[in-house]
C-alpha cells in the first residue's frame, strides 16, 4: 500500500478524523487508500498544544488508512484531502520523506471502536 509519514500529533489527528487536510510541498497523481505512518521524531510541544500526551502516542509505526481523494493548492503549497480514516494495529515501519510502499501484510485493520486505542502504546521502532 502507498504510505506517507506524518509527524505526531498530526498523524493521530488524521486517524481520529479531526484533521482532514495534510499540507505538503509536493503533489502526486495517485488517489485512493493511503497508509498514515507516524514518523519516529517527537515534537512534544505540538502534542501538548493539541491536548495530547506525547507519551501516549505511537512513533515510527502505522496509524491508519485513509482515502486520499483530492489534492488542491499550487506549487509548493498543496493540500492533500483525506477522508474515511480506518484504524490499523500499530506496527513499526521505517518512514521516508516521499510517498513509499509498505507491504500489505503489515497492515492489520482494527475494529472501529478500537481505532483510537490503536494509535497509542507503541514507541519508536528503534526503542
Amino acid at each position: 500500500m502507498k504510505a506517507i509519514s506524518v509527524r505526531q500529533p498530526w498523524a493521530t489527528l488524521i486517524a481520529t478524523g479531526k484533521k482532514k487536510i495534510e499540507y505538503r510541498t509536493w503533489k502526486v497523481n495517485y488517489r485512493g487508500d493511503l497508509l498514515i505512518v507516524a514518523s519516529a521524531g517527537r515534537y512534544d510541544d505540538d502534542c501538548r498544544d493539541q491536548h495530547l500526551d506525547p507519551a501516549d502516542l505511537a512513533y515510527g509505526a502505522t496509524i491508519c488508512v485513509v482515502e486520499l481523494w483530492k489534492i488542491t493548492g499550487s506549487e509548493g503549497d498543496y493540500r492533500w484531502h483525506v477522508r474515511e480514516p480506518r484504524g490499523v494495529e500499530p506496527v513499526p515501519v521505517k518512514g521516508f520523506a516521499a510517498i513509499y510502499h509498505v507491504d500489505d501484510a503489515l497492515i492489520r485493520p482494527v475494529e472501529a471502536g478500537r481505532a483510537r486505542k490503536a494509535t497509542t502504546k507503541v514507541r519508536r521502532a528503534a526503542d
